[in-house]
């Protein structure tokens, strides 16, 4: 074959091959489905705008953080988000992540600690007068400060892989009581993000104080939180995030507790609709908070303007860019969509209800109930 020939065919090909045909790497079609505006896949109106999201606190809780056979940190599940995180940062969206798990991870540190300590005779279960320590003999504040340094660590390591940096923030249930406080860390905020590090926040369990008799609703009102799923609403609204994502393990919130086959996921919650049909099951073994204290918190954050979305953050799917995508996923609580979703179920209602009136109307006349020929010589007597 001629060399103007072999020029001749190549050019040819060129010209007949697609844009859609030329190979593309994973990133490329991640980013052309997280694309800020992007509403191609979305599945339904009130999704719309969590594509336009571009500043975006995430919350990973326990027990997405730690593995619920041994409490120790999830390294697969931890990569799979940081890997999602850098595909939301890659497509120009800034993310704030907060993160729980440094009680888990220092409950193991000491108590293996406490293990390398013990005598042969209490390793082997002989001396009954020191038996063996469990995670009861371990308090919550020791294992935060001795946990939130092994946390960081990995998830230093783990975006320093991606190319990326992160910075820790602790902070007090006090230091939202502090308007200068709330000034600075969003300027710290602000400043972190125009560098493309990430924020990790976390409660600051080792320090942190709380009364006894100081309730729930008593932080609520004073500005404050109560356990990481409040601690991130308070920052998605302080800081002006568009979207908060809270991760757990199951995958939204549902009707009932999610092992029952009677539950059904809710797609869109409705404070007037489903605040009569929820039922709470118990909460994790490893967190504070619990399903309950979520969809307080989401429907908080959504009052005030911030969509909200509960989803499953255990599995390998590409949860986090599946939200922004617009895809259906989770549960999303967003004060707009609610007003639609009650709309919605007013008018199937009403129109039920006229159905049946109408139905009886009809059950009830002489008419209907004449049979064809009866009703045919009615008419030609009449």
């Amino acid at each position: 074959m001629s060399n103007e020939t072999s020029r001749h065919l190549s050019e040819t090909s060129a010209k007949e091959l697609s844009a859609e045909d030329v190979p593309v790497s994973w990133m490329q079609q991640e980013l052309r489905k997280v694309s800020i505006g992007n509403d191609r896949n979305i599945c339904g109106v009130d999704r719309v705008k969590l594509t336009r999201a571009r500043r975006v606190v995430v919350k990973v809780g326990s027990q997405v953080v730690s593995r619920s056979c041994d409490s120790r940190l999830a390294l697969g599940r931890l990569g799979s988000l940081i890997e999602q995180i850098e595909v939301l940062v890659r497509s120009g969206r800034e993310v704030i992540l907060v993160s729980s798990g440094s009680i888990s991870a220092g409950r193991q540190r000491i108590r293996r600690e406490m293990i390398l300590n013990s005598s042969p005779l209490e390793l082997q279960g002989f001396n009954k007068s020191a038996p063996m320590p469990n995670d009861r003999d371990v308090s919550k504040r020791a294992s935060a400060a001795c946990g939130q340094s092994g946390v960081m660590a990995l998830y230093d390591l783990l975006f320093g892989h991606m190319d990326l940096a992160c910075s820790q923030l602790l902070v007090t249930r006090n230091d939202f009581l502090n308007p200068d406080f709330v000034d600075g860390i969003k300027q710290t905020v602000d400043h972190l993000l125009k560098m493309n590090v990430i924020p990790v926040f976390n409660e600051n369990d080792a320090i942190n104080y709380s009364s006894k008799d100081e309730t729930i609703e008593e932080l609520k009102a004073s500005g404050s939180f109560w356990d990481n799923d409040s601690l991130a609403m308070r920052l998605a609204t302080h800081l002006g995030a568009d979207l908060l994502v809270l991760l757990t393990d199951v995958e939204g919130l549902y009707t009932g507790p999610p092992q029952l086959e009677t539950s059904e996921l809710i797609d869109t919650y409705c404070p007037e609709i489903h605040d009569d049909l929820i039922k709470f099951g118990a909460k994790s073994s490893l967190g504070r908070g619990g399903m309950s204290s979520k969809c307080e918190c989401a429907w908080m954050a959504a009052e005030r303007g911030v969509p909200t979305v509960i989803l499953n953050g255990k599995g390998f799917h590409q949860s986090l860019v599946e939200v922004v995508s617009g895809e259906n996923i989770g549960t999303l609580f967003d004060a707009e969509a609610a007003r639609a979703v009650l709309q919605r179920h007013d008018h199937q209602r009403n129109g039920s209800s006229a159905d049946t009136r109408a139905s009886n109307s009809d059950e009830g006349s002489p008419r209907k109930n004449m049979s064809h020929s009866s009703f045919q010589d009615a008419v030609i007597v009449n």
